[in-house]
């Protein structure tokens, strides 16, 4: 399934907003609108997006090997039941409780690791979700 108009909205305004980072990897599960997410910025970084698999394990099995790379940006874009618990495998909490909800799609993490310091800083992008 493609992205909505609003979600091709939200993929242009993400990818106007992480345009100036140096972002070392991008990272999509296979399914059409997470790739869709993260392809402006693809075109505009010149990267190549790579794909994982839209389960638990692997997505936190990329996060932890990710987190081992220092000083390196990386951008994932995952589903509303995976992005929470990955968050929760590094250890930080959450404004909310479960998944996200289903009809909420503007969420952007921010996840820094600094001298094994974790913090995470929880924005919206774009057209605000219903």
């Amino acid at each position: 399934m493609d992205l909505s108009a609003a979600g091709n909205a939200r993929a242009a305004v993400l990818s106007d907003s992480l345009s100036g980072k140096r972002i070392a990897a991008m990272f999509a599960t296979p399914l059409q609108r997470t790739q869709q997410t993260l392809q402006p910025l693809a075109n505009v970084k010149g990267l190549v997006i790579k794909q994982y698999p839209a389960t638990q394990v692997a997505s936190n099995a990329l996060l932890d090997s990710l987190s081992l790379i220092k000083g390196k940006i990386f951008v994932i874009a995952g589903h509303s039941n995976t992005v929470p618990e990955m968050i929760r495998h590094l250890g930080l909490p959450l404004s909310f409780a479960g998944n996200i909800p289903e009809n909420d799609f503007d969420n952007l993490f921010v996840i820094t690791i600094k001298n094994n310091e974790k913090k995470l800083v929880q924005k919206t992008y774009g057209v605000i979700s219903p």
